[in-house]
């Protein structure tokens, strides 16, 4: 059973028109699914049904309709759906696509055989497809990548394609000696630290003779703008976007067709893929100079979650947003290693992006004590949850006596645990104590209704300048808590 379909049935059984609250509420009620699925969201549920009213104009408005707005307040159900003609209101917002033009790339990607194809493992697909495509028309195709090699390629001919040699996603090897390594990256946005590791792996004569290409559907910040390579730690790396492997591909599709005709199709299939992809990429990446932009967007969510497209639009927003947050503690004075796992010396910040439990996530963590019982700080946001911690991996009962110090309100304010800079009606939960992971990670959360994006890498500076005002105090809480095991 659908959302629609609970909505329905719960405003036949009131009898009556409903506000979206009282919607909202008999929602989740319904079951447990529909609790865990749709808590907090029912801003999200109001727009589900005025997107569904006739004559309500409202970005990706449904043509077919099933309630009846009464009122700025009420809403009740049709006697039956009817087709509404109005036309959908498009966005005000800059570099968006209108509402329309983004459905058309959705419902082509329905369409799409490659695109179902691709769904079972998307960066893999596109690597095997490549190859298949390099091997099969070395001629056609191979010059396409061969500009990005150390030396010349006069013959594409008889090249070679290794898959996964040394967990590179794509080696080609050129007639003359010359080698390709390709990263691909269709739903991640890779990092310098990555790229490092990638070129390391190759070394002495080898590298003399090895190109290195990023793949990608959204160019990493790090990454200038133009054609010229970008240098990570003395390694040349050459930059190419889908947009442009689906411009310089276009030509060989009709001579591939003249020679098989399926091989042909196919081509066409996936050029039109790619393009659909590389527009609704471009359209859900995060715009910094757009200060009206939900960082949330839940539309649009929702349109791709019905091709399976969901996660790209998490990973590339929460990945862009993780740039932002670590430039943003560089500028505030923090020293913010590579990667997690670097995490050593007290005082240092790590951030990252994940994907966890199929909800993206952006965190950064901070080492207020290092050594053999490490403690750290942490602010994660999960979905559209503030989560902000207290983690101490080796104790329960200092990370509960911590936990329980920082949250205290003082004269200044909380030393750790204030959600006062985020704004909305929404409460702050649990409504007594901590929610917990293993026992040694306690934390509390805020829902957040709707934030720019720069509004939230905000909020991220306001606890890391938190952490910074009050180093001295937090410290000496740590200690205590230790101290009292």
């Amino acid at each position: 059973m659908g959302i629609l379909d609970v909505i329905v049935e719960v405003m036949k059984s009131k009898g009556a028109p409903m506000t979206a609250p009282e919607i909202y509420k008999a929602v989740i009620a319904y079951n447990a699914d529909f609790r865990r699925r749709f808590t907090g969201k029912g801003d999200y549920i109001e727009r589900y049904i005025r997107r569904r009213c006739p004559g309500v104009k409202i970005p990706y408005s449904e043509s077919k309709k099933y309630f009846l707005a009464v009122d700025d307040k009420s809403y009740s159900l049709l006697d039956a759906p009817v087709t509404d003609e109005v036309p959908s209101v498009p966005r005000k917002t800059k570099h968006h696509l209108p509402a329309s033009t983004f459905r058309e790339h959705v419902s082509s990607l329905a369409g799409s055989a490659m695109f179902n194809f691709s769904l079972a493992s998307k960066e893999l697909f596109h690597s095997n497809f490549l190859a298949w495509l390099c091997e099969l028309y070395p001629s056609l195709v191979g010059p396409i990548f061969a500009r990005f090699t150390m030396g010349a390629c006069p013959s594409c001919d008889k090249l070679k394609v290794l898959r996964e040699r040394r967990n590179f996603d794509l080696t080609i090897k050129f007639p003359n000696g010359e080698s390709l390594i390709v990263e691909n990256k269709v739903k991640s946005i890779p990092s310098e630290e990555q790229l490092k590791e990638y070129s390391d792996k190759v070394a002495g004569k080898e590298k003399e003779h090895t190109g290195f290409l990023l793949l990608s559907l959204t160019r990493p910040s790090f990454f200038q703008s133009g054609d010229g390579p970008f240098q990570v730690n003395g390694t040349a790396w050459h930059f190419l976007s889908y947009k442009e492997l689906a411009r310089q591909l276009e030509p060989t599709k009709d001579r591939i067709a003249a020679l098989d005709k399926y091989h042909g199709e196919l081509v066409e299939d996936y050029l039109g893929f790619v393009r659909s992809l590389d527009a609704i990429a471009s359209h859900i990446s995060v715009k910094w100079d757009d200060d009206e932009d939900d960082f949330f967007r839940d539309e649009e969510r929702e349109l791709l979650g019905n091709i399976r497209l969901r996660d790209l639009m998490d990973k590339i927003r929460y990945a862009q947003l993780d740039e932002k947050i670590k430039e943003g503690l560089r500028a505030e004075g923090c020293y913010v290693v590579p990667k997690e796992d670097d995490l050593n010396n007290a005082g240092d910040f790590a951030a990252h992006a994940a994907f966890y439990r199929g909800e993206a996530t952006c965190e950064f963590k901070y080492l207020a004590r290092a050594g053999d019982n490490p403690v750290y700080l942490s602010v994660m946001l999960q979905g559209n949850a503030l989560k902000v911690f207290v983690g101490v991996p080796k104790s329960k009962d200092a990370a509960k006596r911590l936990a329980t110090e920082l949250a205290k309100p003082r004269a200044g304010g909380k030393l750790w645990f204030d959600f006062a800079s985020i704004g909305g009606d929404r409460q702050e939960m649990p409504v007594k104590g901590f929610n917990q992971y293993v026992g040694t990670w306690l934390y509390r959360y805020k829902r957040i209704e709707k934030s720019s994006p720069k509004a939230l890498v905000q909020v991220f500076m306001h606890y890391a300048r938190a952490i910074r005002d009050a180093e001295d105090a937090i410290r000496n809480e740590i200690e205590r808590a230790y101290e009292s095991t």
